[in-house]
């Protein structure tokens, strides 16, 4: 979703857009697999990923302000995505889960 946020900013041409969406579609194929295979290292990857893209969103923020509110609302999401992966690594198989449907 921020992704294709950030690219419809920045109106890439169709061929960038294209290799976007494909390269999307073979990660989420791939992806799915490993989690049928290991749940939790999937769920400690992604928040990985997400520490990432709030170190990318805060340096946006320093360069750019004129998108500070957009940056702002992403960069609390991919904090709490970051949360919730890394919470749901840390569980045992038995463990409550801690998060509501939607949360």
């Amino acid at each position: 979703m921020h992704l294709m946020t950030a690219l419809e900013l920045k109106r890439p041409t169709m061929a960038f857009k294209t290799l976007v969406l494909a390269s999307q579609a073979l990660f989420v194929t791939l992806f799915s697999v490993a989690y049928m295979i290991g749940p939790r290292y999937c769920h400690r990857f992604v928040g990985y990923l997400e520490e990432e893209a709030v170190v990318t969103y805060t340096k946006c923020l320093k360069a750019d302000a004129t998108m500070k509110d957009v940056i702002l609302a992403i960069r609390a999401d991919e904090a709490h995505h970051r949360l919730v992966n890394h919470t749901l690594a840390s569980m045992e198989r038995d463990d409550f889960n801690p998060y509501k449907p939607g949360q």
